[in-house]
């Protein structure tokens, strides 16, 4: 809705609701055919904005924004008496967690817009200040009161636990920036941006995340090279600091105990030991807000009246990631065979399993002093860089058609994936990589969904009667992954995974994707409708594909390498479009 109060205010505003369950979400060939989850969100989102224009030079605009809504995760079966399992060794499981998590967020935005000329060129200053508020909690109960690990299918340990992690986050921000147009070839923007987050859990009556932030800079060019608006140098290098991420202290918040069982058969429950849930995390004083810095360098050339191409070579690169590092956790080296290469590699066996863990959440450095019973325990910093050049092509709508193409190649590599997790899957919160050496074995590579060639094209064309006809291309050279196995030797009780090649050294099967679309429309008195038809997957491919990001079976073993689950085949849908 937008209303013009007067004719220099103007006020607008929205909502939409949305509600989505997902049954059986997890169809790959891992799961149990009784132990699959069912999926359910529900979100609301508010926006509201004013501007007043004070005059053809200067306006001011606030903006509100609130979201808010819960996601449930629960057995399919729906039976509160039934635990579930994970198995250590090839990865098949049945449903063995029940969790509920609302969540809500509420920002608020202000800035002021000044036009300022025959000051060495004119200016378009833009200060301003915002606010956000962020909050909620994780709530994870197991079925059947216990949860099992399993060592190839048979009965090994198991642990009973109330998982509750609450959070609120506030984040203050301030920034000035200006659209400096020094002559009509070439335009500067330069900026300043300053961040304060702050963040609690329940049950501390204290501030437990304050991390050093610094003041992010940037800086962007426009040239126009030859002055006719034909050949464009474009040029932009800042930081960037992530934002409010409550994972990284949601787990401060006190935690009933662990009670872990050796099972010698399911149902049969012999105490081992407790993980006290009091204090059981802490937060490094000095700990460090993640930060990005980029740098882009591009190239726009007119090519005709309605066609364009650029070029562009962009690096990223990451700084300061948060992870949890056991401090009391102590280990020996031992000698491995890699069953891949047949190589003697040395690995890393617990010496004190049962021990009180603590968790330190830090900015993880190898050879830092963090008080570590075993000094060692950070053996690979975390990690990530981006390198890429990109070329496009665009044809503006004209003589009935038009399209965009663009082709990327990149390299993406480091220790700390962009799917977060050593096996490839999405995830929040604390690697994990950090309780335990054997993690970070061959952690350094390539990132699981950075593909390095990625070729798109978008085009439409109207043919005859006015029927729009859209296509949209993709092609990528696949999603990487890593082959492992678990040591199962060791002592540590949930036994790690170790990485038998560098992360990301194997490649699944290119995506080569085409959609198709015709539309039709009509009108009738006030109102417009359309009629749509579309083909997804018009090729009918059939690669490794699902909601999470490793879709092949990365056990050492027969089964390693073939997919879990594939891609949807070609699917055919009609639909109505309402204008009113």
């Amino acid at each position: 809705m937008t209303f013009q109060l007067t004719q220099k205010d103007r006020l607008q505003a929205s909502y939409e609701t949305h509600t989505y369950t997902a049954l059986r979400t997890q169809m790959d060939t891992l799961v149990t055919a009784d132990g699959n989850w069912d999926d359910k969100w529900d979100s609301n989102l508010v926006n509201a904005s004013y501007l007043h224009t004070f005059s053809a030079d200067s306006i001011f605009e606030l903006k509100f924004g609130a979201n808010w809504g819960s996601w449930a995760r629960y057995p399919s079966h729906k039976d509160r008496s039934k635990s579930g399992f994970w198995d250590l060794v090839n990865g098949t499981h049945a449903c063995y967690w029940w969790s509920y998590q609302p969540d809500h967020k509420y920002t608020l935005r202000g800035a002021f817009t000044q036009r300022v000329d025959d000051l060495a060129g004119s200016h378009d200053f833009k200060v301003g200040a915002e606010a956000e508020r962020s909050g909620g909690y994780w709530d994870m109960t197991f079925p059947g009161g216990v949860a099992y690990f399993t060592l190839n299918n048979q009965p090994y340990i198991g642990y009973n636990w109330h998982g509750y992690q609450g959070f609120d986050n506030w984040l203050f921000s301030f920034y000035v920036q200006d659209d400096w147009r020094i002559t009509d070839t070439l335009v500067i923007n330069p900026g300043l941006r300053y961040n304060i987050a702050r963040g609690t859990v329940p049950g501390i009556d204290e501030v437990v995340w304050k991390p050093h932030m610094g003041i992010e800079p940037r800086l962007g060019l426009v040239w126009d090279i030859l002055g006719n608006q034909r050949t464009v140098l474009k040029a932009h290098v800042g930081k960037y600091y992530e934002g409010t991420r409550s994972y990284n202290f949601w787990s401060m918040t006190p935690q009933e105990d662990q009670i872990w069982y050796l099972t010698p058969e399911f149902g049969v429950l012999n105490y081992w030991y407790t993980v006290y849930g009091e204090n059981l995390y802490s937060v490094d004083p000095d700990v460090k807000n993640p930060s990005m810095n980029q740098a882009v360098l591009g190239f726009e050339q007119v090519l005709g009246k309605n066609l364009s191409a650029s070029v562009a070579v962009i690096y990223k690169k990451w700084l300061d990631f948060v992870d949890a590092v056991d401090l009391n956790a102590t280990f020996e080296p031992v000698p491995y065979t890699n069953p891949l290469t047949g190589e003697t590699m040395t690995v890393y066996n617990q010496t004190n399993v049962g021990a009180q863990p603590h968790y330190l959440i830090t900015n993880p450095k190898v050879g830092r002093d963090i008080g570590a019973a075993y000094p060692g325990i950070v053996m690979v910093d975390p990690s990530r860089k981006y390198t890429g050049i990109q070329f496009t092509l665009n044809k503006r709508f004209a003589d009935r058609w038009q399209m965009s193409a663009s082709y990327t190649y990149s390299k993406e590599e480091g220790s700390y994936s962009n799917a977060h997790t050593a096996t490839g899957s999405y995830g929040t919160g604390p690697t994990g990589n950090y309780y335990d050496p054997n993690l970070q074995i061959n952690l350094y590579g390539r990132s699981s969904i950075s593909p390095p060639h990625v070729f798109k094209i978008m085009a439409s064309y109207i043919l005859p009667w006015d029927i729009n006809l859209s296509a949209v291309y993709i092609y990528n050279s696949g999603r990487t992954w890593t082959k492992t196995t678990t040591l199962t030797q060791l002592d540590q009780a949930t036994k790690p995974y170790l990485l038998l090649e560098p992360s990301g050294s194997s490649r699944m099967d290119a995506n080569n994707n085409l959609d198709l679309r015709l539309e039709k429309a009509f009108a009738f008195r006030t109102m417009r409708f359309s009629v749509m038809f579309d083909i997804f997957n018009a090729l009918n491919q059939a690669i490794p594909w699902g909601q999470y990001g490793t879709y092949v079976h990365v056990f050492y073993g027969d089964d390693m390498g073939l997919p879990l689950f594939v891609c949807d085949p070609r699917v055919y849908r009609l639909g109505l479009r309402f204008m009113f």
